[in-house]
């Protein structure tokens, strides 16, 4: 059994956590809440990849690098995408840019550390 690194289990514990966000907003849709059809596919997006992410980094696999910058293109999508989605048309809408960036910047940093680490 591969001994696992400390940042190993932490990227694994962050994406899982990611992960059930996204998922369980995805079921709350399925269980009658209303939600754009948009936002859910964004929300199924990031499940997926985010899962990958943290089974990939768990199991230490080439593509979890892949997964993790998946991740960080979707979410960082979704939240430049919010304001459209909540209120089309109105004048003052709220920036997420500042977020999307944040995300971005952690997927890049995730992808970077496990492709490194298992080059």
């Amino acid at each position: 059994m591969k001994k696992r690194s400390i940042p190993d289990i932490i990227l694994t514990a962050i994406f899982l956590l990611i992960s059930v966000n996204a998922w369980s907003q995805v079921a709350l849709v399925m269980l009658g809440h209303a939600s754009s059809p948009l936002l859910t596919t964004m929300q199924i997006l990031i499940g997926g990849s985010a899962s990958a992410a943290a089974w990939g980094s768990w199991i230490g696999a080439r593509w979890a690098s892949t997964a993790a910058l998946a991740y960080g293109v979707f979410t960082a999508a979704m939240l430049w995408a919010l304001p459209l989605v909540f209120e089309p048309g109105t004048g003052a809408r709220p920036d997420f840019s500042a977020g999307a960036i944040g995300v971005a910047l952690f997927a890049v940093a995730s992808a970077w550390y496990l492709s490194r680490v298992r080059a």
